[in-house]
């Protein structure tokens, strides 16, 4: 006889399934790390992460890692060596320790030195919407990228095939004014025979913002250690020993309505100090992010002579013209009065009422050009890329500026009488400091300071 026996609880039943927990991704930014990465470590930036967290610009969307933690010369400075680039600053090191890649192809050296000594790479004129992604390689890479990827290596992919046409266009501002941003962007592609077109074109308008849209900054009474001393607009001094004169409140009176109202008789209560005409709301023509514009454009052509083989082109052009504020026209003037029989020194600062807001400003505009025609394709079970590459870049830097000799110290001061102990000798209409000019009398004191120049690179 043969009797059944009980099977033990948990005996041949199934095995419990394996549960797939979500990973945890812990970063130090709004851009999350890649999945998988090798011994050094990658960061990707994707179009979609671009359109998901409102970037404007490359450098935007590169400036957000936590590894681009260094300060840089950026397009906001209107007295450094590189107006009009961008670039970014790894781990803190000098941008011209990141290599900076396209394509996977090196660009040319921004035609200026950063900081007067070093080469850096122009990021400000790359169409955003046409990247795909954006890898970034930190680490010491010197040894397979050359002494340039000492801090790392940053590659900008761009969509080398675009299917249908699309059309975006976006606009921005900030609550507080100011700032407005525009952009519109078209890209298409079509297909004839074994030939594969893609284009695209950006155009990109950023509006300025100054200081006088922040009720914050607007004016030196907002010092949070409390009100400071207004500017100088109207200085009369007398030098040896140093003392303001006095134009009287009578002579200020007149000059109120300058600087949206603020231009006040004044006291600086300092050794060598004194009354004059002045206002606090000076630093309010200062310009917190500075308007430009941009078009870019891209084509991209592939011939495909055989599924593993195909000839191809890349050209990307871009253009931009950003617009540097550089605050109020400044003027003074060191000499002896013949009238007075003193040395004196004299101060102007000019109000947007006198010459308007953009009497200072600074124009670059800078023109690049990269063309990549080449051959690529798999052979004995090997990938080859053979291609010749050009880049280009030309800046024209334009400001204005006054010049000594050619109006500005004649009125004021009339024609010049001699030497005396190493001061020009004059004998000034005193009526003149004290009045208003015009925008004709600016621009006829004043001359136009222009300096071009070009970088180039040729890759095989």
């Amino acid at each position: 006889a043969v009797q059944a026996q009980s099977t033990p609880q948990g005996e041949g039943t199934d095995p419990p399934r394996t549960r797939d927990l979500d990973a945890v991704k812990v970063t130090g930014s709004l851009i999350p790390r890649a999945q998988v990465e090798g011994p050094s470590p990658v960061t990707t930036i994707t179009a979609e992460q671009i359109q998901a967290q409102g970037f404007t610009t490359v450098f935007d969307a590169l400036r957000s890692l936590p590894v681009s933690n260094g300060s840089v010369q950026d397009s906001q400075g209107t007295g450094f060596y590189t107006p009009g680039a961008k670039t970014i600053s790894l781990f803190g090191l000098d941008p011209s320790y990141t290599l900076t890649l396209i394509n996977g192809r090196p660009i040319n050296s921004y035609p200026l030195a950063y900081n007067g000594n070093t080469s850096i790479a122009d990021i400000a004129n790359i169409p955003l919407g046409m990247v795909e992604r954006i890898d970034v390689l930190t680490g010491g890479q010197s040894s397979v990228y050359g002494s340039s990827a000492i801090a790392g290596v940053v590659n900008i992919v761009l969509k080398d095939r675009v299917e249908g046409t699309h059309l975006r266009y976006r606009v921005g501002g900030y609550s507080q004014g100011g700032g407005s941003s525009q952009r519109f962007s078209a890209s298409s592609g079509q297909t004839f025979g074994n030939l594969d077109i893609s284009y695209g074109l950006e155009y990109t308008n950023q509006k300025a913002i100054y200081a006088f849209d922040r009720s914050r900054i607007d004016s030196v009474n907002d010092n949070p250690t409390g009100p400071q001393d207004p500017s100088r607009s109207f200085l009369r001094m007398r030098m040896g020993p140093n003392a303001y004169i006095d134009p009287g409140a009578a002579t200020c009176a007149p000059l109120s309505d300058l600087f949206g109202g603020s231009t006040v008789y004044a006291h600086r209560d300092i050794s060598g100090g004194g009354y004059y005409c002045g206002t606090p709301d000076n630093v309010g023509t200062a310009s917190l992010y500075n308007s430009s514009q941009d078009v870019n454009a891209t084509t991209f052509l592939r011939y495909h002579l055989s599924p593993d083989t195909e000839l191809y082109s890349d050209i990307l052009f871009g253009f931009g013209r950003p617009t540097y504020s550089g605050g109020s026209p400044f003027w003074n003037k060191t000499f002896y009065n013949q009238t007075s029989g003193q040395y004196e020194q004299w101060q102007r600062i000019y109000a947007p009422e006198e010459v308007g807001l953009d009497a200072k400003d600074q124009r670059v505009y800078t023109r690049s050009l990269n063309i990549t025609a080449g051959v690529r394709g798999v052979l004995g079970g090997f990938d080859y890329d053979v291609y010749v590459n050009r880049s280009s870049t030309d800046v024209t830097r334009k400001s204005t500026d006054f010049l000594a000799r050619n109006g500005v110290d004649d009125y004021y001061l009339g024609p010049m009488l001699g030497m005396q102990d190493g001061y020009e000798v004059y004998a000034p209409d005193l009526s003149r400091l004290y009045q208003p000019i015009t925008r004709d009398q600016y621009d006829s004191f004043s001359g136009l300071n222009r300096a071009a120049s070009s970088a180039s690179r040729t890759a095989v």
